[in-house]
């Protein structure tokens, strides 16, 4: 007979077993109790071609029943055996049931399948911002050859170009990295439809020489360097150097960002103290090539650009994707299209293809963000 002290030690080490057991191998080892939901081997979401629904729970031995009707499942609705298709927009419900327990909560993924076309025709135009122009291009070129007989014309020219453009009637797509409202008027704004696809980050370069020395900067610095009241790199701990600001024109969706994001808003330098180009491959060449420069690049041009220049964290944090996603590194926006009104059967096609679940990983690979991945913290600031 164990004493008192041995046998809850004994009850306690037999509790943790259970609990090692149950997460170690995902089985339910209680006898009674809630179900364990039922998850989905594919995310909720939406989709351009037809999806294959798998599902499970975590409790052995619980049967799982479901509806692609939107009904609330019951352990009378279809029970699942197998994976299954879908081939249209579907709403999935699903249970899991054991005997012996409380049936599990409702899960519920919604799919949306927007399937490509492959049989379009005429034509149709976008331009604006810069820091969206190489996805823009990417996404058109995939598209345009599932539709051989459609013509996409795409120019890039800043976000307040592509809204004025789009305002206009001039192109069918103007594409921004800011909100309409922040460079129209709000009669002209409203006229337009915004469509999200993605986000991107804006990143603070320096050339080379600078870069040596410094690594991170405060923002109240950033904001000094943009105002002109730091001019020389060595009140920071950079080299004994003029500041070369290398800027953009107030037309930019990019500027906006950075603006706003990195410079409290302030109004920072132009005209003739600081170059000026709206042409990203431009602006990375001449920070790359002049000592003492510093300007700001969308992250879709730092990751594919080959040039030498370097990356500055701003208050201790890196301008990732994953600092992003979590609320801790702040410049970054929306990359928005719009459309004047409702758009024609070729651009809602297109627009569609744009935030098709699949895109996502090319999204990431060519420096763009998921707007799925943000925290909510993130999605709160914007």
């Amino acid at each position: 007979m164990f004493k008192k002290g041995k046998a809850n030690k004994a009850v306690s080490l037999a509790l943790s077993l259970v609990l090692m057991i149950s997460m170690l191998t995902g089985i339910s080892v209680y006898a009674s109790g809630t179900v364990a939901k039922v998850t989905s081997g594919l995310k909720a979401g939406s989709y351009s071609s037809s999806k294959v629904i798998s599902l499970r729970t975590m409790t052995n031995g619980a049967k799982i029943y479901y509806t692609t009707s939107g009904k609330t499942p019951t352990t009378k609705s279809t029970r699942y055996t197998k994976a299954f298709t879908i081939t249209k927009s579907t709403t999935v419900k699903a249970i899991a049931a054991k005997s012996g327990m409380k049936n599990s909560p409702v899960s519920t993924f919604a799919y949306k399948i927007n399937k490509v076309p492959t049989n379009l025709s005429g034509s149709f135009s976008m331009s604006g911002s810069s820091a969206l122009f190489p996805l823009a291009k990417y996404v058109s070129a995939l598209f345009k050859a599932k539709n051989p007989k459609l013509s996409i014309t795409i120019n890039a020219g800043g976000s307040g170009t592509g809204l004025n453009n789009v305002l206009a009637g001039t192109v069918d797509i103007g594409n921004s990295d800011v909100y309409a409202k922040e460079k129209l008027s709000a009669s002209d704004a409203a006229k337009l439809v915004d469509h999200k696809v993605c986000i991107v980050g804006v990143a603070t370069i320096v050339s080379p020489d600078v870069a040596a020395l410094v690594k991170n900067i405060s923002t109240s610095n950033l904001k000094a360097i943009f105002s002109g009241s730091i001019s020389n790199w060595k009140s920071v701990g950079g080299p004994d150097r003029d500041i070369v600001v290398v800027n953009r024109p107030s037309s930019s969706g990019t500027r906006a960002l950075f603006v706003k994001w990195a410079l409290g808003g302030q109004k920072d330098i132009d005209g003739d103290t600081s170059l000026q180009t709206d042409d990203s491959n431009a602006l990375a060449k001449t920070v790359s090539n002049t000592n003492g420069a510093i300007g700001y690049l969308a992250l879709s041009y730092v990751e594919s650009s080959s040039l030498n220049f370097g990356v500055l964290k701003i208050n201790g944090y890196a301008p990732t994707y994953s600092n992003i996603y979590k609320n801790s590194y702040k410049v970054w926006g929306y990359e928005h299209m719009y459309t004047l009104g409702s758009p024609k059967t070729n651009v809602k096609a297109f627009l569609n293809y744009m935030v098709s679940k699949e895109l996502v990983p090319s999204y990431e690979a060519l420096g763009y963000g998921a707007i799925s991945k943000l925290n909510s913290a993130a999605r709160s600031s914007r």
